[in-house]
């Protein structure tokens, strides 16, 4: 079974980056399903911007969803700076890609890392040997399935019942 993967990071206080592995057969109704989420005018779903009852919505619909996220975690240390911590969960993200049917690995967009994620990755998907990976940046108003792994990633990092929502989903931490 070929899957797509989307990939979020949340910052604080780990630097961590969710990444929701979901069935291309999944893939429209999930985006349908994300759609429907958004409120007049809202343009993508975004956690840190909802309210908390539309947060326990969006948790409690992803939690209802075909997707499962791993959380590839680096923690904050006196002498690593978060484009490192962010590498080393990109690596981490290959390497367990390419034990998979993956087709496409889709990060949320951000400007000032695309550069450095397209060179990782790169070096990242050569050492797998998993060249056949395809990796895109897209925003999250085009790909609405970015919706997932920033939720999870946001859930995960407040701790707590935020946590306890999106446990099933979650198939493991791994450390980087």
């Amino acid at each position: 079974m070929t899957t797509h993967a989307f990939a979020d990071e949340s910052k604080r206080p780990d630097y961590l980056v969710a990444v929701a592995r979901m069935a291309h057969a999944d893939l429209a109704n999930g985006r349908r399903t994300l759609r429907a989420l958004h409120l007049a005018g809202q343009r993508r779903l975004h956690m840190v911007k909802e309210r908390p009852s539309r947060q326990r919505l969006i948790l409690s619909t992803i939690s209802s969803m075909p997707v499962v996220v791993t959380i590839y975690r680096a923690r904050s240390g006196p002498t690593t700076h978060e484009r490192e911590r962010r590498g080393r969960c990109l690596d981490g993200v290959v390497h367990d890609l390419a034990t998979r049917t993956c087709a496409r690995l889709v990060l949320e967009r951000d400007e000032t890392t695309v550069r450095t994620d397209r060179a990782r990755l790169y070096t990242a998907a050569r050492r797998e040997s998993c060249l056949d990976l395809e990796y895109v940046h897209e925003s999250a108003a085009v790909e609405p399935l970015l919706a997932l792994p920033d939720a999870v990633a946001w859930a995960w990092n407040r701790g707590g019942d935020w946590r306890r929502r999106t446990a099933p989903l979650v198939d493991r931490v791994s450390d980087v």
